[in-house]
């Protein structure tokens, strides 16, 4: 199967359920999502390659993708080649447009040589203005560090510029995530857009010699995202990490504050010498079981949660239909879970077979409620779909957010 032409072509389907998608993840899925620096994206007609950390497997890429508001402008991404084994999921990724790279530790030494003809088609869709979206780090992993980038973006930028005898005007986009969580619904997300540079000094280092050319770009790539996410330094990493997970949990007024603002408090927390009275300071904190005091400001209380819990008992009979409607949902996430063993796709496994099969699920029991009872059933079954989904979603947020705070209160 070929797994490359025309890959930037718009699938019919693609364009159906890209409006859906996009509503979940970003008003649903996410309780917080926030952009930053969207306004420093180029305008149309400019070709851009954006490159960013790489933490929470595809929900990385839906981030980039739906974080955008121009609908010209969608990328095309680059992923790994072993998640195209399955000739299905080829079909749908594809689809999707994501395009395979390959590596000797997933595919073979065979393989690599492919790379090639998805460099060169990738170049080919920027000559054409349109735009890319890669994770030069080549590996999803849930710390928050970013490691050494890779050359294979380097390799697409440069490879375009010399097509166009670097007159392309390619810009390279920075982009930086973070989440309050990788693998929970409900968690906060921030994406931040750097300001854009283009490759014009590299012209001449690049005709004379290509690796230095390819190593300079990704430095300045590398230095051009770390500002934009959460970087622990390496040394004490632990002691750090968890000194910024505490400051999170304990703010007082974190859900008022744009999520932005507290990454930029948990750069500080971050960058602050392990061994200092800072650190000491929080940790002294959740010894004297701090937490504690906290927990009545945070959003989702105890009290806060039986107001929630007996609003849905007012509407008991239309939630209870609800979630008989939905199970089979929650069976097969569920059960399709089991069988993840890769922790950072295990989010991306929840928000895009809960969507897809919550959608199905959802329709199909609005369909043959029509059948079965015309206009006024299927009505009826969308008022209990639509509201148990939303209240299942956050009432399950709610209390295992406040269960693992009180754990950690306690220790």
């Amino acid at each position: 199967m070929d797994l490359i032409s025309h890959v930037e072509r718009r699938h019919p389907l693609y364009e159906l359920c890209y409006p859906l998608f996009r509503l979940i993840h970003n008003r649903i899925y996410y309780r917080q999502f926030d952009i930053r620096g969207r306004g420093q994206l180029p305008p149309a007609g400019v070709p851009y390659i954006m490159v960013c950390n790489h933490q929470n497997g595809l929900n990385d890429a839906m981030a980039m993708l739906f974080a955008q508001n121009d609908r010209s402008r969608r990328p095309v991404f680059i992923a790994r080649a072993d998640i195209f084994s399955n000739a299905f999921t080829a079909r749908m990724l594809k689809l999707l447009r994501i395009m395979p790279a390959y590596r000797v530790r997933d595919t073979g030494v065979g393989s690599v040589n492919k790379n090639q003809a998805v460099f060169q088609h990738a170049a080919h869709i920027l000559t054409q203005g349109g735009v890319i979206g890669i994770f030069p780090e080549a590996v999803a992993h849930a710390t928050h560090q970013l490691n050494n980038f890779k050359k294979g973006f380097a390799r697409i930028a440069l490879m375009a510029e010399e097509a166009c005898d670097f007159q392309l005007g390619l810009q390279i986009v920075p982009v930086g995530l973070h989440y309050s969580n990788y693998e929970q619904a409900q968690s906060r997300l921030c994406l931040s857009f750097g300001k854009p540079f283009g490759l014009q000094n590299l012209k001449a280092v690049y005709q004379d010699n290509p690796q230095k050319a390819y190593t300079l770009l990704c430095q300045q790539a590398h230095d051009a995202v770390r500002p934009l996410m959460l970087d622990v330094p390496s040394d004490d990493y632990a002691m750090r990490d968890a000194a910024c997970r505490m400051t999170e949990s304990m703010l007082p007024d974190r859900e008022q504050r744009p999520y932005y603002r507290v990454l930029d408090m948990l750069r500080k927390v971050a960058d602050t010498p392990a061994d200092s009275s800072r650190v000491q300071q929080w940790l002294e904190l959740l010894r004297a079981k701090a937490l504690d005091e906290s927990l009545p400001t945070l959003p989702q209380t105890r009290q806060q949660m039986t107001n929630r819990f007996m609003r849905l008992l007012l509407l008991a009979i239309p939630a209870l239909i609800g979630l008989l409607l939905f199970l089979p949902t929650w069976l097969i996430v569920r059960l399709t879970l089991q069988h993840v063993r890769t922790d950072v796709l295990r989010a991306s496994f929840k928000i895009g077979l809960g969507t897809t099969v919550g959608s199905l699920n959802g329709l199909t029991a609005i369909v043959v409620g029509a059948l079965a009872g015309g206009l006024p059933a299927a009505i009826v079954t969308a008022c209990c779909c639509l509201p148990t989904a939303w209240a299942c979603v956050r009432f399950h947020y709610s209390s295992r957010v406040y269960r693992q705070l009180r754990k950690v209160a306690r220790q």
